[in-house]
């Protein structure tokens, strides 16, 4: 198997993005379908972290001067 099981995705995303990676870039996508998404799911993850830490738990907005 290409998509090992210790990416730690769930078998239909590996599914979704095999199939949708190969409809968009051809042989290739078989590889960069779940790349992309193990990616983007790893960065998601990491920014969440991230705004948690932040005091309040909240996003902190910009202030709009009109």
């Amino acid at each position: 198997m290409l998509v090992g099981r210790d990416t730690g995705l769930p078998d239909w995303l590996v599914l979704v993005t095999t199939l949708g990676g190969i409809d968009v870039l051809g042989v290739s996508g078989i590889v960069l379908g779940p790349l992309a998404a193990a990616l983007f799911l790893t960065s998601w993850q990491i920014l969440s972290g991230q705004r948690m830490k932040q005091p309040g738990g909240a996003p902190v907005t910009p202030s709009v001067d009109e």
